[in-house]
């Protein structure tokens, strides 16, 4: 168990480097709205959809919390995240490369349910890593 301090937010991130999805559902109110800030707008409601894409396409990825605060209903989590591309992410098909984002995701908690979550990354970073294919170390 990850100790940011929040057992909805320890259980999405656990799930996450369990590739688990449909375990994060239950953290998910079925009105949750999900966004991908910066990449797209609104992704899905019923939010652990969002993260089910994102683990099809990298279902290797594993997270680590950084830092967490609270305020209120809101959770504040820095984190990176690492996987490797072999699934469709969006338009891409995988390249196979490694991708290393570096992010915060900002909670809305109504009781042990999120509500809502804004998952903020550098767009440019995430589709230069997805897609362009990187030479291997010593491949000509």
């Amino acid at each position: 168990m990850l100790l940011t301090g929040n057992r909805t937010i320890d259980a999405i991130f656990d799930a996450i480097n369990q590739h688990d999805a449909a375990a994060m559902s239950r953290y998910y109110a079925a009105e949750a709205r999900v966004w991908l800030v910066g990449v797209k707008n609104e992704m899905s409601a019923g939010g652990f959809e969002t993260h089910a894409r994102l683990l099809a396409a990298m279902p290797d990825t594993k997270v680590e919390v950084l830092n967490m605060s609270a305020s209120g209903p809101l959770v504040f989590v820095e984190w990176t995240r690492q996987g490797t591309h072999t699934g469709r992410f969006e338009q891409l098909a995988p390249t196979n490369n490694t991708v290393v984002l570096r992010g915060v995701s900002v909670y809305r908690l109504s009781g042990e349910k999120v509500t809502e979550e804004r998952i903020y990354v550098d767009s440019q970073d995430l589709y230069g890593q997805l897609s362009v294919p990187r030479k291997r170390s010593g491949a000509g």
